[in-house]
């Protein structure tokens, strides 16, 4: 039986034929990641799977690849192009500037952390840096102000979480409750 002969109009094809050389770039640097820190979706890869696993988008294969098929709508191809290209711009993307940010972090921490630390860090800070900058926090109060009050024992492990989120106006989900609390932990040696 012949396989059918997928049709793409003409803006399809040349999104198409752009992307090949995009995608295979953007999965060889999520596999470098992959295996300098032994996580998936860390770091820019986290906010790109997010981006492309929502459902009208849904490009992310099994494997934690980005997938490209002839078939994929206008639509699909150009949230492709555009996650893409944010995640190359991110700097995060490259094994070199994660190596970088993990030193920094170890270095403002004042101990080595490992990636899966880092990643927190990260995560949690491009997740409500914008609340940060909102309310007056920034990243050097945190690392100046509250990391060392949490080190000093200023601020007990079960307060600190909840401290930071009053400082900062907002009530921090589960997730981010859980991981800073690891962080707090480890930073204090408790």
């Amino acid at each position: 039986m012949a396989r059918k002969k997928i049709e793409q109009t003409e803006e399809q094809r040349k999104l198409y034929n752009v992307l090949i050389k995009e995608v295979k770039k953007a999965n060889q640097r999520i596999l470098r990641l992959e295996r300098e820190t032994g996580l998936k979706g860390s770091f820019a890869s986290k906010q790109l799977y997010d981006y492309l696993s929502s459902s009208p988008i849904s490009v992310i294969t099994k494997k934690g690849r980005i997938g490209l098929s002839k078939s994929f709508t206008t639509t699909q191809l150009s949230a492709i192009q555009t996650a893409i290209n944010l995640f190359f711009g991110s700097g995060y993307s490259t094994v070199r500037e994660v190596k970088k940010t993990k030193r920094t972090y170890s270095k403002e921490a004042g101990k080595t952390i490992s990636y899966k630390q880092a990643n927190v860090i990260y995560t949690s800070g491009r997740n409500w840096s914008w609340i940060l900058g909102m309310n007056g926090m920034t990243s050097s109060e945190f690392w100046g102000e509250w990391v060392p009050r949490a080190k000093n024992g200023e601020i007990p492990k079960e307060d600190w979480v909840e401290s930071l989120a009053t400082r900062i106006g907002i009530e921090l989900d589960s997730y981010y409750k859980k991981e800073l609390t690891a962080i707090y932990i480890y930073v204090t040696g408790d």
